[in-house]
């Protein structure tokens, strides 16, 4: 083979890692992800007792890293050759997590330049792992295997000095048959990674470009003759009743022998037990299973298999898996799993770990599988490339359903639109010959490897990869070899080498369309809903429209978690993107990597409350508001709701009045159940708000949930309640004022309002000061990460500039009578006819009253950010209550989840710290805020009308960035003083996409005539 680079090929000496038709020297073929016992014994206690078949490499390895593979120690692997001054490296890493080289992050462009299959030879790390083990005496005459979970991205193998093969696809396992290598006593191990190949245009996917030995390395013993694989499905009947249980198994070195087969249910029962002989190195068994308990997402029951592999009585070895019994397929132009449509409320998930990158363990896995049960997620997308083989045994045994994917993007090659406007078929690797053994390798290890998964519901071929000729050979291979699941692909588009039509972020118009076609598929969104930064609006429009279209079966938002990776500046940690950790000029794509519902810590956005509540799987109905009677329909597509109670509460302005439970009966998907809430409703108070909130929570475990967890809730304002107000304004004091050389000071009990040259800038209780930047229109936000990608910061540009260049064009005042003074101030920019006219009315009975006119004067101007005014009170005034809706993050088109109510946070606790600074903590439909010191009163804001409203402590000009992604929350300096936004209009916050889709017409605010007011009173 030779033990460099250089390897003979039809077009002469070319090297390995720039040739797309090298990519697998001397591994073995692929299989099912298991690992071997000695015993059905060891195997059935296998959570307590490692197999003593398997010994781990992982831990500390000596490390050598080179810029470029001329600079590498070209002889390493020699069994004489001394490293012992090398550094040590932990294993499973990515070697620029550990301090050699560095992230890089790009979106689809390539991180080398573009010029298939080569690679840079002068920027090409390489990384040189040595490790040295011993093999135990109790595996003596055994079949040794050489297991590598995952090696990014290419990389050559020794042992004591003698060259094992090559590797590459930087997501599926590589192994190796080292018995013939070893000797007694200590074994060396040499592997020699490099950072880029020719695979390396097949994964540019948009993550962190990291590489190493990323997953698991594991020595495995296997008897002479030993089950190379074997494949089972769960299958059902086609009435769905009963199972049948369909086994492959390939053996090697094969003469003669038996397998026992023995299947027992999650109480320990056999359910099945029987004997399969085997020819040919195979053996085969289909055998029902009566009424076995059905593996859904809902109810994950899972059955564990053994195969024991036996000669004469004698037990070879012990392999097998957990089995869940389920039918997946498209039926009816439905995708429906045993017999029954199902709703797909998805996310896609990038395997990302804050510190370490690409390496994942079981208790990140955990946490992200928790919360996606907590938010009512129920599948995932494995964007985009086969997982930790871990994470499905998981999503197997807690439910989630999964699309697994093929490590197959090439992006930056262009990818397949309707219009075709970027996409060269010609060019594409997936319609080359030369590449199309490298393609089908990734598909097939993918299959192979995860097939006997309950949890995956269906097969991606890549991402975002053309549609060339290789994917229609992938998709035939796929379905001949798992005939038991959908394969899709979303660069297909509604090709015929697709099962499912799997959109990337098409409009509701687009889904709409598409349900009203005669398509015999569903379609299911690959990707929508862009959480990038203070995103994801319309989540319930587009769902509206999904619950109204049964073709229509859901999607995965994109994505889960933020790719941040955590670093320091100036003695700040925070979580840096792309441009912190790249050298000057080498490309990056800033913060586009930042566009999870978490935060790379696992911390929910704001938005993933949102997510919840849209996703939730109970219905909740006001039927009759006078009784009240509400209606509970399940919506679950397999769980019963006999373990759920519902609560519910009635709330006059804020507080609980009434309050009461009841339990559910059984009550199976689709039927629903009305319950009368026996209330006395006879005293109402004039002038309150009356909201009744529902909730329905657990009443034992399910799962990974704990009895008492809210899965779904619902408010409904209780309109026929509300009386007229039953107060009258009562004239506590007179109005005094001070007037001198353009300073106006007016005294109202213990409030004092200064004004200067017609602006407030002083708000004094009892003479302390409370307002430190004054009160004046505002009708511009930090643009969002949406904004920037629909080019809002130009487009609406007009109002940012009347913002900071408005001026006083005119004021004066007016003492109308002892209670009473009028102050009336004219906003505008010479020589725009945009008038903002703010008249202020200081009563006696200790409030300001302020009414704002926006006058367009018939001229046309863009639309509008916000509408309303801003001013700044001193720190000190930190506590925060107000009623409206809380208590996370809201905007008019992301506020279903948060109900009306009263709150109390801090204005620290309102900042949202979006990764990159942008727009955030707004709260809507407001009636009243107050801000207060704790000890003495504050200053309280009631709405003529609702409101909405943000507290935080950065200015606007803070959190506003030039260019997107040049900013970053460690970059911010606090003041002495908190901004406060009062707005009688603020736009959504859009979240189809986030590189040009507007927000919805329905969520913006055109630009008219508007009138307003507030009152600013002692909050007592």
């Amino acid at each position: 083979m030779g033990n460099l680079q250089q390897r003979k090929g039809a077009t002469g000496d070319i090297r390995d890692w720039e040739n797309p038709q090298v990519f697998n020297i001397n591994q073995e073929k692929p299989r099912a992800s298991f690992l071997p016992y000695e015993s059905i014994e060891q195997f059935k206690s296998r959570h307590l007792v490692e197999s003593t078949l398997v010994k781990t490499l992982n831990g500390e390895w000596k490390f050598h890293w080179a810029a470029k593979p001329s600079d590498r120690p070209e002889y390493f692997y020699k069994e004489d050759f001394d490293c012992s001054a090398w550094d040590d490296i932990s294993v499973p890493s990515n070697m620029e997590m550990e301090g050699y080289g560095y992230p890089i992050y790009v979106n689809k462009q390539y991180p080398f330049p573009k010029k298939p299959p080569h690679i840079p030879h002068e920027n090409n790390p390489v990384g040189s792992y040595k490790k040295e083990f011993i093999i135990p005496h109790s595996w003596k005459g055994k079949e040794v295997f050489l297991h590598f979970g995952a090696v990014a991205s290419a990389a050559y193998y020794w042992i004591n000095g003698k060259q094992l093969g090559y590797s590459q696809d930087s997501k599926t396992p590589v192994e190796f048959n080292i018995s013939s290598f070893l000797i007694d006593g200590t074994n060396t191990l040499a592997v020699e990674v490099y950072r880029w190949c020719d695979g390396s245009y097949l994964e540019g996917q948009d993550f962190w470009r990291l590489s190493g030995i990323e997953r698991d390395v594991q020595l495995i013993a296997r008897p002479r003759t030993y089950i190379r694989d074997f494949f089972v499905r769960g299958d059902l009947t086609s009435d769905y009743l009963d199972g049948c249980l369909r086994l492959e198994v390939d053996i090697e070195n094969s003469n003669h022998e038996e397998i026992d087969v023995q299947l027992v249910d999650e109480e320990g029962n056999i359910v099945l037990n029987e004997k399969a002989g085997t020819q040919h190195g195979q053996a085969f068994l289909a055998s029902k299973v009566e009424k076995p308990q059905k593996w859904t997402a809902e109810t994950p029951y899972l059955y564990k298999l053994t195969i024991s592999l036996k000669k004469v009585d004698k037990v070879l070895e012990v392999v097998g898996c957990k089995v869940g019994f389920r039918s997946i397929e498209i039926k009816d132009g439905l995708l429906q799993l045993n017999g029954a449509p199902i709703q797909i409320k998805g996310v896609n998930r990038h395997e990302h770990d804050e510190v370490r990158g690409h390496v994942i363990d079981e208790e990140l896995m955990l946490k992200d599988i928790r919360a996606m049960k907590l938010f009512n997620i129920n599948a995932v997308r494995a964007s985009h490339y086969p997982n930790h083989p871990r994470w499905y045994e998981l999503c197997d045994l807690y439910g989630l359903y999964v699309v697994d994917e093929a490590n197959i993007e090439s992006h930056g090659f262009g990818v397949r639109f309707q219009d075709d406007l970027t996409y060269v078929e010609a060019t594409n690797p997936s319609s080359l010959p030369e590449w199309e053994g490298a393609y089908m390798d990734r598909i097939i290890k993918m299959v192979e490897r995860d097939k006997n998964h309950a949890c995956i519901i269906s097969w991606s071929l890549g991402n975002e990869a053309g549609n060339g000729k290789t994917f229609y050979k992938g998709y035939d291979w796929v379905k001949q070899r798992d005939p038991s699941r959908p394969v899709q692909y979303e660069q297909a588009g509604e090709d015929a080498n697709t099962d499912i039509v799997a959109p990337m972020y098409p409009t509701i118009k687009e889904i709409e369309d598409f349900a009203l076609r005669p398509d015999t598929r569903p379609l299911i969104m690959c990707e929508y809903a862009h959480a990038m930064g203070n995103s994801v609006g319309n989540l319930q429009d587009y769902w509206d429209v999904i619950n109204d279209h049964d073709k229509l079966q859901g999607g995965f938002i994109w994505d889960w978690v933020d790719q941040g990776l955590l670093t320091n500046k100036s003695d700040k940690s925070y979580w840096g993107y792309g441009g912190d950790f790249e050298p000057q000029g080498v490309a990056n794509d800033r913060n586009f990597c930042i566009n999870g519902i978490v935060f790379p810590d696992r911390t929910p956005h704001p938005a993933l409350w949102e997510v919840k509540k849209v996703y939730q799987s109970v219905k909740i109905d006001l039927v009759n508001e006078d009784i009240p009677e509400v209606e509970i329909t399940n919506e679950y597509d397999f769980l019963d709701l006999e373990r759920f109670n519902v609560s519910w509460e009635v709330q006059e302005d804020g507080e609980t009045i009434h309050e009461g439970i009841f339990v559910l009966p059984s009550l199976t998907p689709k039927r629903s159940f009305r319950s009368q809430l026996y209330i006395d409703n006879t005293e109402l108070k004039g002038g309150a708000s009356y909201f009744l909130n529902v909730s329905v929570s657990l009443n034992q475990e399910l799962g990974m949930l704990p009895s008492g967890h809210q899965v779904a809730r619902d408010q409904f304002e209780l309109v026929s309640w509300k009386q007229a107000p039953d107060y009258m304004d009562v004239v506590k004091s007179e109005v005094t004022v001070h007037e001198e050389a353009g300073s106006l000071t007016v005294s109202s009990g213990s409030l004092t309002f200064a004004f200067e040259n017609g602006i407030l800038n002083s708000i004094k209780r009892d003479g302390v000061e409370l307002l430190a930047v004054p009160l004046k229109p505002n009708f511009w936000r930090a643009p969002t990460d949406n904004d920037f990608g629909n080019d809002m910061p130009r487009r609406l540009s007009f109002w940012k500039d009347f913002t900071e260049k408005c001026i006083v064009l005119d004021h004066g005042h007016e003492q109308v009578s002892k209670t009473l003074v009028s102050v009336t101030t004219k906003f505008g920019v010479p020589g725009e006819k945009v008038q903002f006219d703010m008249n202020f009315t200081v009563s006696g009975n200790d409030e300001l009253k302020l009414e704002c006119a926006l006058k367009l004067n018939g001229e046309i101007f863009p639309k509008m950010p916000r509408i309303g005014i801003s001013l700044g009170f001193l720190k000190e005034l930190e506590q925060l209550e107000w009623f409206g809706r809380g208590p996370h993050e809201n905007y008019w088109d992301r506020k279903t989840s948060a109900f009306v109510g009263k709150y109390q946070s801090t204005v620290e606790e309102q900042y949202v710290a979006y990764i990159s600074p942008q727009e955030n903590g707004l709260k809507t439909d407001v009636k009243w805020v107050s801000l207060t010191d704790g000890r003495s009163p504050g200053i309280k804001i009631v709405g003529s009308q609702d409101f909405q409203f943000s507290a935080l402590p950065y200015s606007i000009e803070a959190l506003t960035q030039e260019q997107p992604g040049t900013k970053r929350t460690a970059d911010l300096k606090t003041r002495n003083y908190n901004t406060i936004c009062i707005d009688h209009l603020h736009m959504g916050v859009g979240g189809d996409d986030s590189w040009g889709a507007m927000v919805h017409e329905e969520y913006t605010i055109p630009a008219a005539d508007y009138r307003f007011g507030f009152r600013f009173l002692l909050d007592e």
